[in-house]
């Protein structure tokens, strides 16, 4: 993360004299933005896993709950 700091910091254009101004250079690496892009992932699958067991955690109660009351509401 410093490096990265870093090297925006470097390319960040400085205003000398009055009427002078230099442009912003990036400089983009297509394979630095999906560098971490597993270890995001895998740390977002255990919100995934929870999010889906509460749906179908409610989606088997209210299976049951109709299957036993006796008719089927909508």
């Amino acid at each position: 993360m410093h490096n990265l700091v870093a090297a925006v910091a470097s390319k960040v254009p400085v205003l000398l004299t009055e009427g002078v101004t230099t442009s912003l250079e990036l400089n983009f690496d297509p394979s630095q933005m999906f560098s971490y892009t597993n270890v995001i992932t895998s740390s977002m699958m255990p919100l995934v896993y929870i999010s889906a067991g509460f749906a179908l955690g409610f989606t088997i109660i209210y299976a049951l709950k109709n299957a036993f009351s006796g008719g089927v509401r909508l």
